[in-house]
């Protein structure tokens, strides 16, 4: 059983997507200007921020120093509304996308260093010159008991192996 929570369910962390900085500037937008109606009186820009953008209120400061934001609170301006809730909509469904997308790169990574871990340190083996394998469709990766591996890239056209790279770990 799984008990990792997925992106969506934890608070953000690290560098920031482009889709987040676009969603994070266009919230700043109609939060100054008061036009959001989901938005109770009196909240931070920063608290705002923070809950929409899935993420601790200090990662909020850090990215937007000097510009007060702990310190803007919203007030409702009711002659005014939203002026394209769809394109808002749209930049929100962008950044979700966005921060899964990155959970799923990072998982596939992760995976990658477990096997190259693995390797390097593998089980017990009576041959002295053990290596394993990994294989997908784009690269090669050779790993040695002596805590070297090599990475190749195979080109899908020719069939063949155009680059090594041997690291030692």
């Amino acid at each position: 059983m799984n008990n990792r929570k997925s992106a969506l369910d934890r608070k953000r962390s690290g560098k920031w997507t482009l889709e987040e900085e676009h969603f994070a500037q266009r919230l700043m937008i109609e939060f100054e200007a008061g036009t959001l109606p989901f938005v109770k009186s009196g909240c931070t820009l920063r608290e705002f921020l923070s809950d929409k953008l899935r993420c601790t209120p200090m990662r909020i400061s850090k990215k937007f120093t000097g510009r007060s934001i702990g310190k803007k609170l919203y007030t409702r301006d009711s002659n005014k509304r939203i002026a394209n809730m769809d394109d808002l909509s749209k930049l929100e469904s962008q950044f979700l996308q966005s921060i899964t997308t990155a959970e799923r790169i990072g998982d596939e990574v992760s995976e990658i260093i477990n096997e190259i871990n693995n390797c390097i340190s593998p089980s017990p083996k009576s041959s002295s010159n053990y290596t394993e394998t990994f294989k997908d469709d784009s690269h090669v990766i050779n790993c040695y008991k002596t805590g070297e591996f090599k990475i190749s890239t195979l080109d899908s056209d020719l069939k063949t192996l155009l680059e090594d790279d041997v690291i030692s770990i």
